[in-house]
C-alpha cells in the first residue's frame, strides 16, 4: 500500500514538474518560435498560435500548486524554525505566480516580429508582466536558498536538492544577464528554459516530500491475533 502511493505521489510530482515547464510543447505547436532566442512568455503571447493553451496550462498549474498547499503547511509545521511562514509563501508565491502569468499576457513576441520592443511598449499588461516576471525570478531564486539554509540539518536530501537548484538558477540567471549585457541573445531562450525546468523540478521535489511525510510516518498496523498465534 505505501508503494503504491509513494508511486501516485511521484507520478504527481512528475506530472506537475511537466506542467510548471510547458514549454516543452513549444517546438511541436509553434515551431517557427526559437527555442534559443525566444523567451518562455512569447508562447502565450497575443497572437500566437497555441497562445491559449499555454495560458491554460499555466492557470491550471497555478490552481493545482495551491490546492496542495494545505499539506506542505502540515509538513512545515513539524519544522520548529521561524522561517516557515516564509518557506510556505515562496511556494504558495510561485503558484498564484503561474496564474497571474497567464492572465497578464506580453503584446507581442520580439524574436518574431523586429518591430515589438517591449521595453517601449505602452501596454499595461505587458509593463504589469515584465514587473512580475522581475519580482518571481529573485523569488525562484532566493526560494531554493531558504529551503536549504531551514532543512540543513532537518532534511538532508531536500536540502541537498534545493541547493542544487539555487546554483542552477544562479547559474541561469547569470547567463540571462550576460547575453543582455553584451547584446548577444542568441542563447537567452535556452538559459531562461532551463532555469524554469530547475525551478519547477524543484517545487514538484518539494510538495513530493511534504505529501510523501504524511504516510512515511505512519505506524505499521498490528498484527492481527488470529496470525500471531499461527507464528508461534
Amino acid at each position: 500500500m505505501l508503494l503504491s502511493r509513494r508511486l501516485k505521489v511521484l507520478l504527481f510530482a512528475v506530472v506537475l514538474g511537466l506542467l510548471y515547464n510547458d514549454w516543452l510543447l513549444g517546438p511541436f505547436v509553434n515551431a517557427r518560435m526559437s527555442v534559443r532566442y525566444s523567451v518562455i512568455s512569447e508562447l502565450s503571447a497575443h497572437l500566437q498560435p497555441y497562445a491559449w493553451l499555454f495560458r491554460t496550462v499555466d492557470i491550471s498549474t497555478g490552481i493545482v500548486t495551491l490546492l496542495v498547499l494545505p499539506g506542505l503547511w502540515r509538513f512545515l509545521q513539524k519544522v520548529h524554525s521561524p522561517w516557515r511562514q516564509v518557506l510556505f509563501a515562496t511556494i504558495a508565491c510561485i503558484g498564484a505566480d503561474s496564474i497571474i502569468d497567464a492572465m497578464l499576457p506580453i503584446s507581442c513576441a520580439p524574436s518574431m516580429d523586429s518591430a515589438c520592443n517591449l521595453a517601449q511598449t505602452h501596454s499595461f499588461l505587458t509593463n504589469a508582466h515584465m514587473v512580475e516576471s522581475t519580482i518571481i525570478g529573485i523569488i525562484t531564486f532566493v526560494a531554493p536558498l531558504l529551503w536549504a539554509r531551514v532543512y540543513k540539518t532537518r532534511h538532508a536530501a531536500l536540502a541537498t536538492t534545493s541547493w542544487w537548484c539555487a546554483m542552477l538558477q544562479f547559474a541561469m540567471g547569470l547567463g540571462i544577464v550576460l547575453t543582455r549585457v553584451v547584446h548577444h541573445d542568441e542563447v537567452v531562450g535556452t538559459f531562461q528554459r532551463f532555469y524554469q525546468l530547475g525551478i519547477g523540478a524543484w517545487v514538484a521535489y518539494v510538495l513530493y516530500t511534504a505529501i510523501i511525510s504524511r504516510y512515511a510516518g505512519k505506524a505499521k498496523p498490528a498484527p492481527s491475533p488470529a496470525l500471531a498465534f499461527a507464528e508461534d
